[in-house]
């Protein structure tokens, strides 16, 4: 029986991110309210595909592919609405401790209900793709249709 061989290519070999299909995991930084710096990403070569985009084999770190189908999409949306927490502090409006502009909150109380759906509703692409003010003109329109 041979040996197993465990090979790592570094960002310098030619072809590596190619063959392995990984990608460099991208480092942000973020201030939260409390004055703490988050660091999101590590720098190593672990994004691996995903079903909505790549995921980092080291951290977990997400990037998500635009190209990304509405269902995956979905399901992603509603997990990260579990753990949504919209805060005010000193004059600012947080989410989760992230400063966001505002409103922290962009979804309005009445399309809450429809994140125990396992399809996504008729307004969710527009959520994505409009800005703001167009979406509020879309619910204000009366357009609005659950299903």
């Amino acid at each position: 029986m041979g040996r197993m061989v465990v090979r790592r290519y570094g960002p310098n070999c030619k072809g590596s991110a190619e063959k392995t299909r990984l990608r460099q995991c991208p480092v942000r930084y973020r201030r939260i309210e409390s004055g703490e710096v988050l660091k999101h990403g590590c720098g190593l070569w672990g994004l691996a595909p995903h079903g909505i985009g790549w995921r980092c084999l080291y951290c977990g770190n997400y990037e998500y592919e635009e190209k990304s189908t509405l269902d995956s999409l979905w399901f992603h949306f509603k997990v990260g609405r579990e753990y949504w927490r919209p805060a005010f502090f000193g004059g600012r409006e947080f989410v989760n401790g992230v400063p966001v502009s505002p409103p922290a909150d962009s979804l309005p109380g009445s399309l809450a209900r429809d994140l125990q759906e396992n399809r996504p509703p008729r307004w969710f692409p527009l959520y994505i793709c409009c800005e703001e003010e167009q979406f509020q003109r879309y619910l204000e329109g009366g357009q609005y249709d659950r299903f």
